[in-house]
């Protein structure tokens, strides 16, 4: 009798433990979901566009996210300094395989708008000079539409840092409006290649300058790093 008493008694401890061991893992693995990261994109530092993103997965496999920022720098050279202001947006949906969004491996399609400013003040004129010799600063917006997809991984390391690399296709249009401070510069020209007069002069002036953001297919890529809560 003693015996079985002992036996029971064991039984029910052991069965006690697996259900508190359970509870526990159970409850330690619903607190490491984490299912809204903060990032930014460290590669967009290099060309001057700071970006914040922000990306809440929805169900185990889908999640959203939108990346917004500002654009500052220029080029300046000995010739001319040119200030650029602007900035862009990207929505984005991903996909993830693994159905633990927003870890591993994942596709993605984003639509991208960005405004770009820039403000060239030319340092190389001379007063009451006419053709190359006059004042060539103007101010150039240029917008970019487009989108395209991508094929990334992101993960989160057990304190919730994360880390996200992606790279896909992407294809963007692109429209700009250019006014010159010398008003008779954004006259048409008798060149049909150039809108302005002003375009075609300094088309001739200053053939290192570069707009950027070529228009048509290009590839998207970048290393994202940020924290998931």
């Amino acid at each position: 009798m003693k015996n079985k008493f002992t036996q029971k008694t064991i039984l029910v401890i052991l069965l006690c433990s697996l259900s508190v061991t359970s509870f526990a893992q159970t409850k330690e693995k619903s607190n490491d979901i984490r299912k809204h990261v903060l990032k930014t994109n460290l590669l967009g530092y290099l060309a001057g566009q700071y970006q914040l993103a922000y990306e809440q997965a929805i169900t185990d496999n889908v999640s959203l996210q939108m990346s917004a920022g500002f654009l500052s720098g220029g080029s300046n050279t000995r010739n001319y300094e040119n200030n650029r202001t602007g900035f862009i947006l990207i929505p984005e949906a991903r996909y993830y395989f693994s159905g633990e969004a927003p870890r591993r491996f994942y596709i993605g399609a984003f639509a991208r708008y960005r405004q770009a400013n820039n403000n060239l003040t030319d340092n190389n004129w001379t007063s009451g000079g006419t053709g190359l010799d006059q004042n060539l600063s103007r101010t150039r917006k240029v917008n970019s539409i487009g989108g395209g997809a991508i094929l990334g991984y992101q993960a989160i390391t057990r304190g919730g840092f994360t880390f996200d690399i992606y790279a896909g296709p992407q294809y963007k249009s692109r429209s700009y409006n250019t006014s010159y401070d010398n008003n008779a510069l954004n006259a048409a020209p008798t060149n049909s290649g150039f809108e302005t007069v002003g375009d075609e002069l300094f088309s001739e002036k200053y053939t290192d300058f570069k707009v950027g953001e070529k228009e048509g297919m290009g590839l998207r890529f970048g290393f994202q790093f940020g924290y998931a809560f």
